[in-house]
């Protein structure tokens, strides 16, 4: 079993789920679902309880169902910016030793 599958029988077990659709979220935030934005191995996701309330929003998100579009918008916006909050704070950590490669010439090319 891959680390992904443990990790998603873990939220499982725990009565989790995990999204990372932002229209989704958004629309999830908007119909008031609690939730926490997360970070695991350099994905961002939100983290919310795995109940009827949130498997009956989901359904009515995928059946396009409508919604008052400055409200979407305005939750789009803060969802989006939490997100991007996220990535500058997972972005501003060092890269493992692995990750970095020195290649003299494209330095040279830089400059």
């Amino acid at each position: 079993m891959n680390k992904t599958n443990t990790f998603s029988g873990r939220l499982k077990a725990a009565g989790k789920t995990r999204r990372s659709s932002l229209y989704l979220v958004a629309f999830l935030d908007l119909h008031g679902v609690d939730m926490s934005l997360c970070e695991h191995e350099g994905d961002i996701y939100f983290e919310m309880a795995d109940d009827e309330e949130q498997r009956a929003l989901t359904k009515a998100f995928v059946e396009n169902k409508p919604v008052p579009v400055l409200q979407f918008v305005a939750s789009v916006k803060k969802v989006r910016s939490l997100v991007f909050q996220a990535r500058k704070g997972v972005s501003s950590r060092p890269p493992a030793a692995s990750a970095i490669k020195s290649d003299p010439q494209s330095a040279d090319a830089q400059t």
